[in-house]
């Protein structure tokens, strides 16, 4: 496994739990293991934890699906559950190119259609253009020029009215470089 995809993804594991964390009822008894594994990812310790992670998110997603446990909806804990089970295949080295290249091909989708969904709704036409830019991504042949452009359009969020936390534009973003600079690379030299 690239050392890149291992330094980056715990990264992302700690803002996926952070972020849980944050948004789940102050009663949950989910929000207090979603805390611990946050601060376990600042200093990750091997296969096990993202094996805990994965089952953790698992768990989140199944009760919400059936009920309220905070401010994020299921699909948001559905994209994190698989963005650690895309993690985990890649330690297993069980991802090929082309899986690969469609597994990002729906994250950046994700990403532009969930967020352009927290845009204030008085601005229609951004909202709209989130879900155009993650049909695109998702059909796009050249994701490279896909990451690039849901890129651009989360940044555009930025300044706009939203219930858009920063850190998961951020996040969002990151992978989108993340993608590019090593998924990419990767791609290429297979």
């Amino acid at each position: 496994m690239d050392p890149r995809d291992a330094q980056f993804w715990a990264r992302q594991m700690h803002e996926h739990c952070t972020l849980i964390a944050a948004a789940l009822d102050p009663g949950s008894p989910f929000k207090k293991i979603a805390a611990g594994l946050a601060v376990s990812w600042q200093n990750p310790s091997g296969v096990k934890l993202l094996d805990q992670t994965i089952e953790f998110k698992t768990e989140v997603l199944r009760t919400a699906q059936t009920s309220w446990i905070g401010w994020l909806a299921p699909d948001f804990y559905h994209h994190v559950l698989e963005e650690a089970v895309y993690f985990r295949r890649l330690i297993a080295d069980d991802v090929t190119s082309s899986e690969e290249l469609a597994i990002w091909r729906e994250i950046l989708s994700e990403h532009a259609i969930s967020i352009g969904a927290m845009v204030d709704p008085s601005r229609r036409s951004l909202i709209l253009r989130g879900f155009q830019v993650g049909d695109m991504a998702k059909r796009s042949r050249n994701v490279s020029l896909a990451s690039r452009d849901v890129e651009r359009f989360l940044q555009s969020t930025a300044r706009v009215p939203s219930t858009i936390p920063k850190i998961l534009r951020d996040h969002a973003i990151a992978e989108g470089v993340h993608f590019r600079e090593v998924v990419m690379t990767r791609a290429m030299g297979r």
